[in-house]
């Protein structure tokens, strides 16, 4: 789910990337997420389900939030690459 309460101030909720049920089942999912100054894409399970949403930059530190919307959520692996700028303001 990618939240975006604050899109442009214009409050339009999140969007959801439903799983199949044979996904479901397996009990784990895989995601990739990319995030830079305008924009997230988030991979799920291998491209089953892809989600991208513009952002809007505000000033300061960014942040972003793994939950579980229902029940509980284990992390078994976690990499942050962090990628030089290319000299852009």
């Amino acid at each position: 789910m990618v939240d975006r309460p604050a899109a442009a101030e214009g409050g339009r909720g999140y969007r959801a990337a439903p799983l199949s049920s044979e996904s479901l089942s397996s009990g784990r999912v895989a995601l990739r997420i990319f995030i830079d100054r305008g924009c997230v894409e988030a991979y799920i399970n291998n491209g089953e389900q892809v989600m991208s949403s513009f952002s809007y930059p505000v000033e300061g530190p960014g942040k972003s939030i793994l939950l579980a919307e229902r029940g509980t959520m284990e992390i078994e692996s976690l990499t942050v690459h962090r990628l030089r700028g290319i000299g852009l303001s």
